[in-house]
């Protein structure tokens, strides 16, 4: 049992994986990637919608989900860059 603990305690290694950078976990950051390529495919569905939309209420619908994902996806950008800095 005693070898044990002092094999445990020679290696300081974290359980959880960092970025050195940031110290953020690396699923952290993959997360906001993923949450930009989601954006990103949703800003295209959006503006799909908005090339077919023919009424003004749908239109203004479509002009204020596409500004909701421009600011998600700027969100999502800058701390996407903020973990490769």
């Amino acid at each position: 049992m005693k070898s044990q603990l002092a094999v445990n305690k020679s290696h300081k290694k974290s359980v959880f994986a960092f970025n050195q950078k940031t110290a953020r976990p690396i699923e952290e950051q993959e997360e906001y990637l993923k949450a930009l390529h989601t954006v990103q495919k949703e800003l295209k569905i959006a503006h799909q919608n908005f090339e077919y939309a023919t009424e003004p209420e749908l239109i203004d619908s479509c002009i204020y989900e596409l500004k909701a994902l421009q600011l998600k996806y700027e969100y999502y950008l800058k701390q996407a860059k903020n973990d490769q800095e």
